[in-house]
């Protein structure tokens, strides 16, 4: 369904088209939430599990990509 306001929603956000790109997968436990994609990343929020993710694989954050690119 679309809206005069919103058009066409159907785009994934930065991060969530970052999560794919990347293929990480976020999964809920019993102390909180973790990231893995081979490695894994901790978190008590599913931001700071993927956030731990991505900086023990040293992969730059969906804020961050094109700040490292301009840098390379």
């Amino acid at each position: 369904m679309t809206s005069d306001l919103f058009p066409d929603c159907r785009q994934d956000s930065p991060r969530l088209a970052w999560m794919k790109r990347h293929g990480i997968n976020i999964d809920e436990t019993e102390d909180g939430f973790y990231a893995k994609i081979g490695h894994i990343g901790h978190g008590f929020t599913k931001d700071e599990a993927v956030i731990d993710l991505a900086v023990k694989a040293n992969i730059p954050l969906w804020n961050e990509e094109q700040f490292a690119k301009d840098f390379k």
